[in-house]
């Protein structure tokens, strides 16, 4: 993990646990994973997946990303290594962006979260599409999701500016 990885990683749980952020979609719960990957009304038992994503970013800046997997049960959650992926798509929903084609999954012991607890990882995405081109300025949705775990964030809509 970068230097600079680790301390996007800090930071973001650190907004993540104050629950705040300024020009940021706010981060109001998870939803599981139906058999397409849509998200659904519920949360899968007590596990929440939450994203947060700035609103709006200028064209060619970097985007960062924090992804919060939270235990909001009364007792442990126990499961195996989890590393959310990202998405991104377009408003039609065709795929722009899937971060674990470009980073390698990283390997893990299996884990748990005592209830309130949390869990955050730090992402960047480079405005650029799976094949490595520039994404145009527009509106753009990108979601978490934990598929080991049935899980999927709420969709964040981002705007590109010029």
């Amino acid at each position: 993990m970068t230097v600079r990885r680790i301390a996007l990683l800090g930071g973001w749980i650190a907004f993540a646990a104050a629950g705040c952020g300024r020009d940021r979609a706010p981060s109001t719960g998870g939803a599981a994973i139906d058999g397409a990957g849509a998200d659904s009304a519920a949360t899968a038992g007590p596990l929440a997946l939450l994203l947060d994503v700035p609103t709006t970013v200028r064209a060619g800046d970097e985007v960062t990303i924090a992804v919060t997997l939270v235990n909001r049960g009364a007792a442990a959650a126990s499961f195996g290594a989890v590393q959310p992926d990202v998405v991104v798509t377009r408003q039609d929903g065709a795929e722009l962006w899937r971060r674990s084609r470009h980073e390698p999954a990283a390997s893990g012991a299996a884990t748990s979260l005592r209830p309130n607890e949390m869990r955050g990882s730090g992402y960047a995405w480079d405005q650029r599409d799976d094949a490595g081109q520039p994404v145009a300025p527009g509106i753009y949705r990108i979601r978490a999701e934990a598929p080991a775990l049935k899980l999927a964030s709420e969709r964040r809509t981002i705007t590109i500016q010029p």
